[in-house]
C-alpha cells in the first residue's frame, strides 16, 4: 500500500483601470481625464490532499487496484476597490470551500512469457538447414528380390 498527501498554495492580485484620452496631431495619447480604478482584487487559494492506492494480485497473472483521492480547495477573495461599489453590488470578495473524493479502480492481466522471435534471416537459415538435413536422411524403401 501506498500512502501519501501534498499541500499547495498560490498568491494572485488583479488590478483593471482605464483612463480616457485622445490622440494628439503626432499620434501621441493625451490623456483627458483622470485615472479610474474599476477592479482592485487580492485573492489565494490552498488545496490539501490525501490519497492511498494498492494493488492485489490474483495469481501470477491478474492484478487488481484500488485508489483515492481525498483533495479540500479553498479560495479567498478580497476586493479592495475603494470606494466600494454602491449597493446592491456585493464585490468580489469570497471565501469558498470545495472538497471532493476521486476513487479509482482497475485491473491489469500479465500474458505468459513468450520465447523471443527471430529476425527473418534467421528464421530463413533455420528451414533451410532443416530442409538439407530432411534430404540427407531420407530412407529409401528397400526392394527384395526372390531369386
Amino acid at each position: 500500500m501506498i500512502v501519501g498527501g501534498s499541500y499547495d498554495r498560490s498568491a494572485s492580485d488583479f488590478r483593471q483601470s482605464y483612463q480616457l484620452g485622445g490622440f494628439n496631431a503626432d499620434r501621441s495619447a493625451a490623456h483627458t481625464g483622470a485615472e479610474t480604478e474599476i477592479v482592485n482584487l487580492d485573492g489565494g487559494s490552498s488545496t490539501a490532499s490525501l490519497f492511498a492506492t494498492d494493488t492485489h494480485s490474483q495469481g501470477p497473472r491478474w492484478h487488481l487496484t484500488g485508489s483515492a483521492r481525498y483533495n479540500v480547495t479553498r479560495v479567498r477573495t478580497v476586493d479592495r476597490l475603494s470606494p466600494p461599489l454602491p449597493p446592491p453590488a456585493a464585490g468580489l470578495g469570497g471565501d469558498l470551500s470545495f472538497a471532493k473524493l476521486n476513487p479509482a479502480v482497475g485491473a491489469s492481466y500479465t500474458p505468459e512469457a513468450r520465447p523471443a522471435s527471430m529476425p527473418a534471416s534467421a528464421r530463413a537459415t533455420a528451414r533451410l538447414r532443416r530442409s538439407s538435413w530432411a534430404a540427407r536422411t531420407r530412407t529409401v524403401p528397400a526392394t527384395c528380390r526372390t531369386p
